[in-house]
């Protein structure tokens, strides 16, 4: 008998650590949604300037991730 344990679904949106940090190449974000809806996350610099999109999509309720590649919108790495 093979048991399947399923994971709670989160109380509230999170959002956890950027790992590196600081950041050298890339990045992964962690956020969690408590429920499933359009999930846009954009980088911003010191300056409150929106970077980059690094995600904008639809997503299940649950726990995600999101990798930046350290680029903005033209490809430069920042």
């Amino acid at each position: 008998m093979q048991m399947v344990t399923m994971r709670a679904l989160p109380e509230r949106f999170s959002f956890g650590a950027v790992e590196p940090n600081p950041i050298l190449d890339h990045a992964v974000l962690r956020f969690a949604t408590t429920r499933p809806g359009r999930v846009r996350v954009d980088a911003f610099d010191v300056a409150g300037r929106r970077v980059a999109t690094v995600m904008d999509g639809v997503l299940p309720a649950g726990e995600h991730t999101a990798a930046w590649d350290g680029r903005d919108t033209n490809g430069r790495r920042l």
